[in-house]
């Protein structure tokens, strides 16, 4: 009874420092070895995190930056294969206008302004679809581009004698309209004017071969009985002292679009963007605002021109040029056939705004014409820092493409 009791007590005492050890929780060891398994896994989703936000940054940055060079593209594109509407005859052998230097005035919000007609870093405006304005060193090139709406005329007429300083007699008058702007070439097409059409009533012209182009306010085509305008493009003086042969109508809002990469405020050398600049007003006013931006991340413009030179009606490889090559189109006053002039390549660099630690561009973009410059982000001279400034971390994409001057080539066989 003794022993039996006894061997009680020592199993009692046994469970009970059992039970005592496991409420006393766990041993250092065991809290030192959790602890490093959660710092080892706190450390492996951080790391997991970290990877993730920059991967997703990446991606999120090549698709907005395939999304505006596609875009930027795109606007460019369209505004090409428009340009030389309401001249194509222009390009002739009959006509022989084409690159003709447009010269005139325009009354703005009222004021009468002679530099109205000149894109920024031009001669000035020119009687052709589409201009390019070379960029120094690798800079930027400008496109521009010159197209009529006319929905009743895309022909040439021809211009006949007895013409007056404000009255041009043509050989037809049908679809010429009061509002419709008109370009004059004369017999060398070495001065070609603008004017608008105020009056087609042939009690005042006297003919019905004629149209106005006074300074006097006058009933447009295109607005609701009763509303007068005042005329844009016509001078005090008139027309005079120059033969005009041919009259192109342009329709009552021709578009002259400058493409430029800007860097001016509100973008900057660090954002630079692709803008639209209007060149001519549309019935009396610029529109608003004058310069819009198409593309924010567009850093570079490339265009050639696709010169005919052997005369077989098509652009061979060899015949792509640039704008300043001897005895090709350029801007400077040179002759030159712009009825060669068949067609338009041109290019678009943009970048993304997403900085890399590292190198990701190893080597400079190019596209079909060749490679682009690279600078500094700043836009100095490239000079491999170590810093944002370093244009190879940064990724880049380019959009390039070939157009046909559509209307030019139409032009060739009026």
């Amino acid at each position: 009874m003794r022993l039996r009791v006894n061997m009680s007590c020592a199993h009692m005492s046994i469970s009970t420092r059992g039970a005592m050890r496991r409420s006393l929780g766990f041993s250092l060891i065991e809290l030192m070895v959790s602890l490093v398994i959660g710092l080892i896994t706190a450390i492996a989703v951080a790391q997991i995190y970290a990877n993730w936000v920059k991967q997703n940054r990446t991606v999120s940055s090549t698709n907005d930056l395939q999304s505006t060079v596609a875009l930027a593209a795109f606007a460019i594109e369209q505004d090409i294969k428009r340009s030389g509407q309401g001249f194509g005859a222009a390009n002739s052998t009959i006509s022989g206008g084409a690159g003709c230097p447009i010269s005139g005035t325009a009354t703005v919000n009222g004021a009468n302004n002679s530099v109205v007609l000149s894109p920024t870093g031009t001669g000035g405006l020119r009687l052709t679809g589409v201009q390019i304005i070379r960029g120094i060193d690798g800079a930027s090139d400008q496109i521009v581009t010159l197209y009529g709406n006319s929905d009743y005329r895309v022909a040439s007429e021809a211009v006949l004698g007895g013409s007056t300083f404000n009255v041009t007699k043509v050989s037809s008058r049908a679809g010429f309209n009061n509002g419709d702007v008109v370009i004059l070439g004369n017999s060398g097409f070495t001065d070609c004017r603008i004017v608008q059409v105020t009056s087609t009533d042939s009690s005042v012209v006297l003919t019905d071969k004629a149209f106005g182009h006074d300074t006097t306010s006058y009933q447009s085509f295109y607005k609701p009985a009763g509303t007068t305008s005042t005329p844009v493009f016509n001078q005090a003086g008139g027309v005079t002292g120059i033969e005009f042969i041919a009259a192109f109508n342009l329709g009552p809002a021709p578009q002259a679009n400058q493409w430029r990469i800007s860097t001016a405020s509100p973008n900057s050398a660090q954002n630079p963007a692709l803008q639209r600049f209007s060149v001519l007003p549309v019935d009396g006013v610029y529109p608003t605002p004058r310069a819009r931006e198409v593309a924010e991340g567009a850093v570079n413009l490339q265009a050639q021109y696709g010169y005919d030179l052997n005369g077989d009606g098509r652009i061979g490889a060899d015949e792509w040029y640039n704008p300043d090559e001897t005895h090709r189109p350029d801007l400077s006053g040179a002759a030159v056939d712009w009825t060669r002039v068949l067609a338009i390549r041109y290019a678009i660099l943009t970048r993304s705004r997403n900085y890399e630690p590292a190198n990701v561009t190893t080597a400079s973009p190019a596209w079909m014409g060749g490679g682009f410059v690279m600078t500094d982000i700043g836009g100095a001279a490239d000079t491999n820092p170590d810093s944002p400034l370093n244009w190879r971390r940064y990724r880049y994409s380019v959009a390039e493409s070939v157009v046909p001057l559509r209307n030019a080539l139409w032009g060739r066989n009026q």
